[in-house]
C-alpha cells in the first residue's frame, strides 16, 4: 500500500490565504478564474480550509470547504501497525526523494505483516 499525509511539523496551512495561495487559470468554456484557498480553524490536528473559485467573465463565486487531518508520525506509524500493516519505507515525495525538513509529505509504502 502506498499513501501520503501532510506533515504537520511544516505548518502549510499558514500560507493558505488568498495573498499567497491566489492563482489565475482559463478554463476551456468559462473563461479566466481566480482561485484561492484559506485557512477558517485549526483544532489540535485538523485544519479546515475553504477553496474559492472566481468566474472573471460573470463573478461569479464557488467555495468547497474541507477539513484535513494532519497526524504526526508516530501516529500514522501506531495506525498501520494496529491494522496488521509494517513500515517498508517512508519517502519525502511521490519521486521517492528522501524526507527533508523541507517535505511538505510523507510517503509511507507499507504491506501486511
Amino acid at each position: 500500500m502506498a499513501f501520503e499525509f501532510r506533515r504537520p511539523e511544516v505548518r502549510v496551512w499558514t500560507s493558505w490565504n488568498p495573498n499567497e495561495s491566489r492563482v489565475h487559470v482559463t478554463h476551456p468554456t468559462e473563461g479566466p478564474v481566480t482561485a484561492w484557498v484559506e485557512t477558517i480553524a485549526v483544532d489540535g490536528d485538523l485544519v479546515t480550509f475553504c477553496w474559492t473559485y472566481e468566474f472573471v467573465r460573470t463573478g461569479a463565486r464557488l467555495r468547497s470547504t474541507s477539513t484535513l487531518r494532519f497526524p504526526d508520525s508516530a501516529t500514522v506509524e501506531w495506525s498501520l501497525a494496529e491494522t496488521g500493516f509494517a513500515v517498508e519505507s517512508v519517502l519525502g515525495d511521490w519521486d521517492r526523494s528522501p524526507v527533508g525538513p523541507d517535505s511538505h509529505e510523507q510517503i509511507y509504502l507499507a504491506r501486511r505483516s
